[in-house]
């Protein structure tokens, strides 16, 4: 019976030494950030990332989601910087934060995601490795660092997890909406720019070409009426001349057959074939 008593002691303290090995982290939740879960100068973080390209016309890719572990920038700085590196695994799965604490980005940011997010009560190993402190003021860099590995659940890791991608999405959706938008919008103004554009050049051509045809049409009418005047001029010399020959005297007669001569030998043929009709008229009067 004593030895019964004794037994169920040590089940009884191995089963609370177990427990307080597991430490429950509870989420911190701010309005348009994603959930985290704060523990010994380190944040647990989940997320995914989207970039949405505007070369052209818009294109969104988006990353699988993904937990990070990485040294909390809100904690007190002497306590981050101590943090040499500190990983999380769990089910052989395994991310780790650099030696400043900030976090790597891996396949197994993904596949931990993943396999946390498949749990009701998400458990994880932590192991972090710190330098040992002096005081207050500062970080004994020559002092050996020390390690702890603890058990941790992620309190409502799935429900906030899934609650927070949902959410990220929408937002990247909108913001790819908006670029598409954006983009339709852009090309609506340059073709509304460029209608603009071939209606002022269209207007501008109609102005040159009806001014052109006017003065084209003016041109034409001060030629045809410089031809006119010209042709009567030409008449009006030529019954001058006739008249003149049908009334002159002999040695005037003489004079016009040298006209003749004078625009045969200029090549005037139209000249020298109007004096020589009418003399010839003359003659047979």
């Amino acid at each position: 019976m004593p030895r019964l008593k004794l037994v169920l002691i040590l089940l009884f303290a191995l089963c609370t030494s177990a427990a307080s090995a597991t430490v429950v982290i509870e989420p911190e939740i701010s309005m348009g950030s994603w959930p985290k879960w704060r523990v010994d100068g380190l944040v647990i973080t989940v997320d995914l990332r989207c970039t949405i390209s505007q070369a052209g016309y818009p294109s969104k890719q988006c990353s699988p989601p993904y937990v990070s572990i990485s040294a909390d920038v809100f904690d007190s700085p002497q306590k981050t910087r101590a943090i040499l590196g500190a990983s999380l695994s769990s089910d052989g799965v395994t991310i780790s934060s650099n030696s400043m604490g900030s976090a790597w980005l891996s396949r197994e940011n993904i596949e931990l995601f993943n396999l946390l997010s498949q749990k009701s009560k998400p458990k994880a190993t932590l192991k972090i490795t710190k330098l040992n402190q002096v005081d207050g003021t500062g970080i004994d860099v020559s002092s050996p660092s020390t390690e702890k590995t603890e058990t941790i659940v992620l309190s409502n890791f799935s429900e906030l997890a899934a609650a927070h991608i949902s959410e990220a999405n929408r937002t990247y959706e909108d913001q790819f909406h908006r670029a598409k938008l954006s983009f339709i919008m852009k090309i609506v103004f340059l073709f509304g720019l460029f209608v603009v554009f071939v209606l002022v050049l269209w207007r501008v051509i109609k102005s040159i070409s009806s001014k052109s045809k006017a003065v084209i049409e003016k041109a034409g009418a001060e030629l045809e009426e410089r031809r006119v005047r010209r042709i009567a001029e030409d008449e009006a010399i030529r019954v001058t001349v006739r008249k003149s020959v049908e009334t002159a005297e002999e040695h005037e007669i003489n004079a016009i057959k040298d006209r003749i001569k004078a625009a045969l030998d200029s090549g005037d043929t139209e000249t020298a074939s109007t004096l020589l009709g009418i003399l010839q008229k003359r003659s047979v009067q």
